[in-house]
């Protein structure tokens, strides 16, 4: 495992290489919630926000247990593509003055319409 920091940006990344030829290295990247955003494409269809109170709670008492996935725009913003639950019950708790750090995202190569 390999660990970069961007002080200046406050991103923090962790590559995993994966010994396998079919499988690119994946990074996770801690980055700051205010640059999160749900993108268009995130994988949920149906109610985007249900249970999300319950959600943060189980947040704040065990912490985050699954990296949002999202990829990064021209403009250094990143986009949510999974875990849109969980980017809003982090943004409820940082309201809430329950969560002041960066949040981990595995962060794709490019927007899931330009993938195969």
């Amino acid at each position: 495992m390999t660990r970069c920091a961007d002080r200046e940006k406050g991103i923090i990344t962790m590559t995993t290489t994966i010994s396998t030829e079919t499988a690119p290295a994946t990074a996770v990247e801690f980055i700051p919630l205010g640059r999160l955003g749900l993108a268009e494409e995130n994988v949920r269809r149906t109610d985007r926000k249900g249970g999300v109170e319950g959600l943060a709670q189980s947040i704040a008492a065990e912490g985050l247990l699954q990296n949002l996935t999202g990829f990064q725009t021209e403009n250094g913003r990143f986009r949510i593509v999974a875990g849109g639950r969980r980017l809003v019950a982090l943004e409820a708790l940082a309201k809430a003055g329950r969560w002041s750090g960066p949040v981990p995202v595995r962060v794709l190569a490019s927007p899931p319409t330009q993938r195969a």
